[in-house]
């Protein structure tokens, strides 16, 4: 790679005696070009869609030939060496990988990345930024199991609820005051159906046995009703977080009771008024645990250490393909030290439409969201502090790190910028994934430092492990990365283009092991406890997960949902 140039120190003729044996002609020392980018500084946040790209460029050996921006835009030298080009951005991470060439065919590269605006300040509520659609399925799926609405419906009518409510309240009637001592049933059933606007729900009590006190004129007595079934149905609306109920009526099947000496006009009332009590007691249960569960997706919960998750419902409402949840969410670092104007990029995409998919449920989730995701890791310094040795390393890369790189104490890697999420351009991809001033560096066992600065544009797929964890898998093709490395520390004798050169060839397989520097997230699952303290330590946990990512940039998740 490296020309010499051979210096004759005496002209040479067929008059003139010929050199002594071993002697050696002096080569002379070929000096490299050298390149400085000025502007931008490294890791930088810019609020502007445009900057100047501006530094210079000096001579080595040989005369300058070019200066080329991303291998193929050349950039116009001043006589001085100086350059300053306005460049155009993208919202989110910008690649700059610059190439210096002299007409000796030494060259001087560098590598920059920049954050671009517009940006979200850090752990700004981003309003609407997911959507939620809770299928039919995971409203009822016609089992009693704790892991739709229906299920927890039976459950707290059985466990609390009906019998609270109407058992111990004395009512004064015209003939008798009346205590229900008892309320009893054998089972519950609860069905609920989506429609285009509303959610029609029954509600059915078996084998009902209400027992109950009597007094008249300092006399009591007691006696008891039963049916075979109470049947409640009503029509649950929904708009934002607001559930009410309407058309609500109770019938009771099988309806019988007896009473001891007093007038058999008790019964009567007792059947009208356990069908007034039952009906106010079931349809505001239904309700408020319909509400409840709307409320249940109000979360804030740590994703990891100094990563919060914030999210508040927005707007609720009904169709034929379930609940359709509109929520605001956030991301946030709570620890950390960001640098000025610091924040999360702001990109278009249209939210997906309704319905999202036929699973039980499906969450999209904007683009936005995710950035700020990654945002929030970076900030915590999560993606930030690796540290391998050369036998850890070995397993990384698949081969021992050679000289000039190596032999190797230990290699440590930072990023300086938060990671960004993007459109995919392989087909085969769910996204892009940029990584912004990686910083590698090699310490040598003799004592050296060779430090670099690494900038990737690589596909990504996102999936989730037999645990429901996220799993982020990144092309390692190096044909399709797209790269720039600048070398920022390094000894004086060797050639940094060529240690650029050595650092690419390694990048691809530390990406294959992406895993290595991704923290574990799972999502957060519904705790139940809030339904009911019987129900405390009962939670409903995302599974059997899909990703996709539509071409809004919105990431989209199929799944179930159970105890």
């Amino acid at each position: 790679m490296r020309i010499f140039i051979i210096m004759l120190l005496g002209a040479c003729s067929g008059d003139e005696p010929a050199p002594e044996d071993g002697f050696t002609m002096p080569q002379a020392v070929v000096v490299l070009p050298s390149l400085e980018v000025q502007s931008p500084e490294r890791a930088a946040f810019i609020g502007a869609s445009t900057l100047a790209l501006s530094g210079a460029v000096e001579a080595g050996s040989a005369a300058l030939d070019r200066l080329t921006l991303n291998s193929d835009t050349d950039i116009p030298l001043s006589s001085d060496g100086a350059f300053s080009v306005p460049i155009g951005l993208s919202p989110g991470i910008n690649i700059f990988s610059l190439r210096a060439e002299d007409l000796g065919g030494e060259r001087a590269v560098d590598g920059r990345a920049v954050y671009a605006g517009p940006l979200y300040p850090p752990g700004e509520l981003l309003e609407e930024s997911v959507r939620l659609q809770l299928g039919p399925e995971l409203l009822d799926d016609d089992d009693s199991d704790l892991d739709d609405v229906a299920g927890i419906a039976e459950y707290l009518l059985e466990d609390v609820g009906v019998a609270d409510a109407v058992v111990g309240q004395t009512i004064e009637t015209a003939y008798a005051d009346v205590t229900p001592t008892s309320l009893d049933f054998g089972s519950v059933s609860v069905d609920l159906v989506p429609t285009s606007e509303v959610i029609l729900a029954e509600v059915v009590l078996h084998d009902l046995w209400m027992d109950f006190d009597a007094e008249q004129w300092g006399l009591s007595t007691d006696g008891s009703i039963w049916a075979d079934a109470v049947v409640l149905t009503t029509v649950l609306s929904i708009s934002g977080d607001t559930v009410t109920s309407s058309s609500t009526v109770l019938e009771l099947e099988g309806y019988g009771g007896e009473i001891d000496w007093l007038p058999d006009a008790i019964l009567t009332w007792a059947e009208a008024y356990l069908e007034e009590e039952l009906a106010a007691t079931t349809e505001a249960l239904v309700t408020d645990l319909m509400g409840g569960y709307l409320g249940a997706f109000a979360i804030d919960t740590e994703l990891l250490d100094g990563v919060v998750l914030s999210v508040a419902l927005a707007d609720a409402s009904v169709s034929e393909a379930g609940l359709l949840l509109r929520l605001d969410a956030a991301v946030s670092a709570t620890s950390g030290t960001l640098p000025p104007e610091a924040g999360s990029a702001i990109t278009d995409g249209p939210a997906p439409d309704w319905p999202l998919s036929d699973a039980p449920f499906s969450v999209a989730v904007d683009d936005d969201l995710v950035n700020q995701l990654l945002f929030a890791l970076w900030g915590a310094g999560a993606l930030s502090g690796f540290e391998y040795d050369g036998t850890a390393l070995i397993a990384l890369t698949g081969a021992e790190i050679a000289p000039p790189l190596g032999p190797l104490e230990r290699l440590t890697l930072d990023m300086d910028l938060p990671p960004m999420l993007g459109e995919a351009t392989q087909d085969d991809m769910d996204a892009d994934l940029s990584l912004g001033e990686w910083r590698m560096a090699f310490h040598r066992d003799d004592g050296a430092l060779l430090a670099f600065s690494v900038n990737v544009r690589v596909g990504a797929q996102v999936r989730f492990t037999d645990a429901d964890a996220l799993s982020l898998s990144l092309d390692n093709r190096p044909s399709l990365i797209t790269m720039a490395v600048g070398v920022t520390d390094w000894p004086s004798s060797l050639d940094a283009g060529d240690l650029a050169a050595l650092v690419k060839l390694m990048v691809p397989p530390l990406l294959g092991n992406a895993d290595n520097f991704l923290p574990s997230i799972t999502l957060p699952p519904i705790e139940l406890g809030g339904f009911s303290t019987s129900m405390d330590g009962i939670a409903l946990t995302p599974q059997a997960l899909t990703l996709s990512v539509d071409d809004g940039g919105w990431v989209v998740l199929d799944g179930a949902f159970g105890p």
